[in-house]
C-alpha cells in the first residue's frame, strides 16, 4: 500500500481515538495457534483486522502501538534461519525489533 494511503488511515484513526498525552494504545498482529494434538502442526495464520488496516502488512508476533505526543510505532520480531527455510519469510525492513517494545514503553 501507499505510504500516502497508510497515512491518511492513521490520522482517521488517531483522531476518532483522541486519546489524553498519557494513552498509548497497543495493536497485536497475532501469533500462531497450535492445532490440539498436533504437536507440530498450526491453523493457518490470520493476522488482526486492525493491524493489517494500519500497517498494510501480514506479519505474526508483530505489534503497532500510537503514543499520541510520539506518534505511530512498528515493532517486528527477528526472523530466524528456521523461518526462511520453512516458509519462506523475509525481513520487512521497517519498524524496530520487537525486542524494543519493553523499552519504549518505560
Amino acid at each position: 500500500l501507499p505510504d500516502s494511503l497508510l497515512d491518511a488511515r492513521r490520522a482517521r484513526v488517531a483522531a476518532a481515538w483522541s486519546l489524553n498525552p498519557d494513552e498509548i494504545v497497543l495493536i497485536h498482529a497475532g501469533g500462531l495457534i497450535g492445532r490440539p494434538g498436533g504437536q507440530d502442526q498450526c491453523f493457518p495464520f490470520r493476522v488482526h483486522p486492525h493491524f493489517r488496516w494500519l500497517t498494510g502488512v501480514a506479519e505474526r508476533d508483530a505489534v503497532l502501538a500510537f503514543d499520541p505526543q510520539e506518534g505511530w510505532s512498528e515493532f517486528y520480531p527477528a526472523l530466524t534461519p528456521m523461518d526462511a527455510v520453512w516458509e519462506g519469510r523475509l525481513p520487512l525492513g521497517r519498524g524496530r525489533a520487537l525486542d524494543a517494545l519493553s523499552g519504549w514503553l518505560e
